[in-house]
């Protein structure tokens, strides 16, 4: 699974959990967070810059709402 983001990184992985791992890790402030803490802080950003608020269901659907709303493009 190959991602873009919004800002032109490239993140990759094997399943969603490893995907949003690797979001978190794209940046270095993010990267020293746990994965729940980081998407809690992802999810106020989202709600914040976008408008759009996601609510928490797991690794999957938060994965499928990154995508749906833009914030993350699929690449293969």
């Amino acid at each position: 699974m190959k991602y873009m983001t919004t800002k032109g990184k490239f993140i990759s992985g094997n399943s969603p959990l490893e995907v949003l791992v690797s979001l978190k890790n794209s940046t270095r402030p993010d990267s020293k967070l746990e994965l729940n803490d980081y998407l809690v802080l992802l999810m106020l950003r989202i709600n914040l810059n976008y408008d759009i608020k996601i609510e928490s269901r797991g690794y999957v659907q938060v994965l499928t709402d990154l995508e749906d709303i833009g914030f993350l493009l699929r690449l293969e």
